[in-house]
């Protein structure tokens, strides 16, 4: 939701093909004016980039979304921009990702420095990540987060406290008291491995994930919690 009130919903799109697989389809937008009750047409953002994780509204009102994308056996992590209210955006802007191949599924956070942070997935080694003093428009070169995940989702807690979510091991997080400069061991939310998680500060203060089971028959899952000076307090719902 953006400080206007609207509603921004993106989306990577997927169409099955004669054979039985898949075919990318790109990422997309839809608009809500009304708290979702109707929503725009669907207006296509990139048709080889895909995106995870949500449209991020800087402080200046610049809009950025995380992309990502696969080209001839490579794989790096992506953002594109918005300077007019999410109506046009730039053409993908690619993040180096330092000769590995990274799926990336990037996310974003805006740190108290004014500088963009990158969370980005790799397959087997540390998350990556990459930084950004121009609002996005270019990027350091990626390098290790010191911990592996999927699907990254990057969100400040009360009290200016970072949270990365993600899976892999299962579901989990770590959190950053210092901006990203450093953080924590891993903190199992959920020993069923979970996917793209996504954070919310309630009216109480906690914080909500919510996360999805993988395979057949998945269900949605949640936890609430709050960050203290001993670390992650699981409260009960």
């Amino acid at each position: 939701q953006l400080k206007n009130g609207e509603l921004l919903c993106n989306y990577f799109s997927l169409s099955k093909t004669e054979s039985g697989g898949y075919k990318g389809e790109g990422a997309w937008l839809m608009r809500s004016t009304d708290n979702g009750a109707t929503w725009s047409a669907p207006q296509l953002l990139s048709k080889t980039y895909y995106c995870s994780s949500p449209i991020r509204e800087l402080s200046d009102g610049t809009l950025v979304l995380g992309l990502y994308q696969e080209s001839g056996g490579n794989a790096n992590g992506a953002i594109t921009r918005s300077t007019d209210g999410g109506n046009a955006w730039s053409a993908p802007i690619d993040i180096d990702n330092g000769g590995l191949r990274l799926d990336a599924e990037t996310d974003l956070i805006e740190l108290k420095d004014g500088r963009l942070y990158a969370a980005q997935r790799t397959e087997t080694a540390s998350m990556r990540f990459a930084t950004s003093g121009d609002k996005g428009l270019s990027w350091t070169v990626s390098e290790p987060m010191g911990f592996p995940g999927h699907s990254p989702y990057l969100y400040r807690t009360p009290g200016d406290v970072i949270v990365v979510a993600h899976r892999l091991p299962q579901t989990s997080l770590h959190f950053s008291r210092n901006e990203t400069k450093t953080w924590s061991d891993s903190i199992l939310v959920d020993d069923h491995i979970g996917a793209y998680p996504s954070l919310v500060t309630l009216k109480d203060g906690s914080t909500l994930i919510l996360y999805y089971e993988e395979g057949e028959g998945s269900n949605i899952r949640a936890r609430k919690f709050r960050i203290t000076d001993q670390g992650i307090a699981w409260l009960k719902f």
